[in-house]
């Protein structure tokens, strides 16, 4: 059939994904015009992308980086692009190292204590008192440690992780860019603790975007300082640029806390790059210049005075009288008493305040307690603050070890060693680990990190700062391997034998292709993320439904001989008075549910052996359930006080806390995860056996 239509083997695919691109545009903008064009622009993007990122993987990560001022666009089944983004990155990545390409992740101290994190997340998820965010949480908490080792591996060369952190500045320069399209008009009230029509960005709340501005400033200007040390004026100029348009986003935000994230972060900066004080102190000046004279021009902008008192508030401690950050922080330590080893579970914090672990009532729907540190413990108890101080203090170790290669350099020839090029990664991670400190130093009175942006971001410095270890280890070793390889050439020499390399292949250079083993763990990997990631998002799409029931009793009057058969057999017939129109019409106007819903959601049963009749009611609302629940119930009751038999009591009404949560997504999950391991195992020793024959058939041609 190809060569009846005149086409080669190569051009078909391409044919055939072209059909299937344009088919799927013709149907997505019959329903939506735009998302039509989005089809038809981003597939074909993302498609030369990934093409690019099998052959050279740090351009996947990079594309990413790029891409991150579009991560808060909201996606069908609960999900953004930042999301997306980065499931797609982790899946370029490992196929490329399958592939050969890439490198191997090693043993790296700062992906470990990430992943105690993911996994402390994962145990409280099991014990959450929402378990549909809890798990929607936690697969993005597994996301982003995808996507860290995914850095790790792409990251090959030195020159890998300055094109990243270039991308990253890039990527932060549009963020912040795009913020100061339309000023707004600041509106100060209660000596500026609360101020209205404070910009946002693409984030939901200025917060956040202090948070996102605190972290490019600190980054773009230790990569200013790097490219400057590399003596690249031009990239240099863009990373200024970049961290003068995050200062003014960072000023405009107003976000107290960012600014003390910014300054926590610079001072990392200047511990972490010693030989570059001198450019750092120059740029604190000019930027101190920057400050004040936007301060001072009260003639030319109304909003500086709105500053200088903002940031007077950090020391003088004013709050709003609207401020709800104390009975917040006393609801954490009330959720904390309650379950204090796994907590309420990942991003559970409101659904547990709703249910009465809130110490007021108005801050029932605050979806967390204002700390990083308090909220991590309210929702993931003791193990979870163990793990996120683990991490902490494992990056902080791994910082000052990669600051090693600066002072070792620093340490020659003075007059050489001040302006050397810098070795990019202890440049690129000091600028990651100041930018961390910005969210640890905000998150003693913050915690933005709900955003997905935000969340991608955080994830991405802490794989560069992971990748620029690895490769001071990796540079390490290879410098000891190279001493003793040179001491058994010339021992060799000596001895008049001939001198070989004996981790060079025959043509002189390293292998770079994946062992058979390695190929089928990572294809079985692959298939397995692959199958829990769908199974997640098909359970995090199912919408939570609540089953309340109300238990109606019958029971025989003072006359004798009635039998329990009898009882039995009356509370059937009453129970059909449940599912009738006029039961059903006024319970629905007490809950509020559409009749044709009620109908379809309601169950009668009769107990057996008993005179028990179960009213289960089935909607999206746990009181709405419980309130038409308990009006059938009440009905079927009343229809028998005329009965000179039997009569009916409403024994056990339905209660909104006790509803029943449909489906169960525990037993979801744990058919997800099995689905994933047999699949992963499958595929791996179908490639394993491909692997042995194709071994054998080579063999045997020879």
């Amino acid at each position: 059939m190809i060569r009846a239509m005149g086409l080669d083997r190569r051009a078909a695919p391409a044919l055939g994904a072209a059909v299937l691109v344009a088919a799927t545009a013709a149907w997505v903008g019959a329903r939506s015009t735009t998302l039509g064009l989005g089809v038809l622009v981003v597939v074909p993007v993302m498609a030369v992308l990934t093409a690019a990122g099998l052959r050279r993987p740090v351009l996947a990560v990079a594309a990413f980086a790029l891409l991150l001022p579009a991560g808060s666009i909201g996606l069908p089944l609960a999900t953004n692009v930042a999301q997306i983004l980065a499931v797609w990155t982790s899946a370029v990545v490992l196929v490329a190292r399958i592939g050969g390409r890439g490198r191997r992740i090693g043993r790296s101290a700062v992906l470990a204590a990430s992943t105690l994190l993911v996994v402390s997340a994962f145990l409280s998820t099991l014990t959450s008192v929402d378990l549909r965010n809890s798990l929607l949480q936690t697969t993005n908490y597994a996301a982003g440690l995808a996507l860290a080792a995914s850095v790790v591996v792409a990251t090959v060369h030195r020159r890998d992780l300055l094109v990243l952190a270039m991308a990253v500045v890039l990527g932060g320069a549009v963020l912040s860019g795009s913020v100061l399209v339309d000023v707004p008009d600041l509106q100060a009230r209660f000596g500026s603790t609360l101020v209205s029509n404070r910009p946002t960005g693409i984030f939901a709340q200025p917060n956040e975007l202090g948070l996102c501005t605190a972290m490019m400033l600190c980054f773009g200007l230790a990569m200013a300082v790097v490219m400057l040390r590399r003596k690249r004026a031009a990239l240099c100029a863009v990373c200024g640029v970049a961290s003068a348009l995050a200062l003014m986003a960072l000023l405009l935000s107003l976000s107290r806390g960012g600014w003390i994230g910014a300054l926590a972060g610079l001072a990392v900066l200047v511990a972490l790059l010693p030989g570059a004080r001198g450019p750092l102190l120059m740029s604190f000046l000019v930027t101190g210049a920057v400050v004040m004279a936007l301060l001072l021009a009260e003639s030319a902008t109304s909003n500086s005075s709105v500053i200088a008192e903002r940031f007077s508030t950090i020391f003088t401690g004013e709050r709003s009288p609207f401020d709800e950050r104390p009975a917040a922080w006393a609801g954490a330590f009330q959720q904390m008493a309650h379950s204090p080893f796994l907590g309420s579970g990942p991003a559970a914090f409101p659904a547990a305040a709703a249910h009465g672990l809130a110490q007021f009532t108005d801050v029932r729907q605050v979806v967390h307690a204002h700390i990083l540190y308090l909220t991590v413990g309210a929702e993931q108890g003791v193990l979870g603050i163990a793990a996120l101080a683990v991490a902490i203090g494992v990056g902080a170790r791994e910082a000052l070890r990669n600051r090693r290669a600066a002072a070792t350099l620093a340490n020659g020839s003075r007059a050489a060693a001040r302006w050397a090029a810098l070795p990019a990664e202890a440049g690129v991670s000091a600028a990651a680990a100041a930018a961390l400190t910005a969210v640890i130093a905000e998150g003693a009175v913050d915690y933005p990190l709900r955003n997905p942006v935000l969340g991608a971001m955080t994830w991405l410095f802490i794989g560069l700062l992971a990748a620029c270890a690895r490769t001071r280890s990796a540079t390490t070793d290879s410098d000891n391997a190279k001493v003793a390889e040179m001491k058994r050439l010339t021992e060799s020499l000596a001895a008049g034998f001939p001198a070989r390399s004996e981790k060079d292949g025959p043509a002189g250079k390293r292998p770079r292709s994946v062992p058979p083993m390695g190929r089928a763990i990572l294809a079985g990997l692959l298939a397995g993320v692959v199958v829990l990631g769908v199974g997640l998002i098909v359970i995090t799409a199912q919408p939570t439904r609540y089953a309340a029931t109300s238990t109606v009793s019958f029971a025989p009057r003072s006359q004798p001989n009635i039998s329990a058969d009898i009882v039995r057999l009356a509370a059937t017939k009453y129970a059909v008075v449940a599912g009738a129109t006029t039961t059903l019409d006024q319970a629905a106007r007490r809950s509020s549910i559409a009749i044709s819903d009620l109908r379809g959601n309601l169950s009668v049963a009769v107990q057996q052996e008993t005179a028990n009749v179960n009213v289960t009611v089935t909607s999206a609302h746990a009181d709405q359930s419980a309130r038409a629940a308990n009006s059938i119930a009440a009905a079927v009751a009343r229809a028998s006080d005329n009965d000179k038999l039997i009569s009916g009591e409403v024994t056990a009404p339905a209660d909104p806390a006790a509803a029943e949560h449909k489906p169960s997504r525990t037993l979801l999950l744990t058919v997800a995860v099995v689905a994933a391991l047999l699949v992963g195992v499958w595929v791996g020793i179908v490639v394993r056996y491909s692997s042995r024959r194709a071994a054998r058939e080579k063999t045997d041609g020879f």
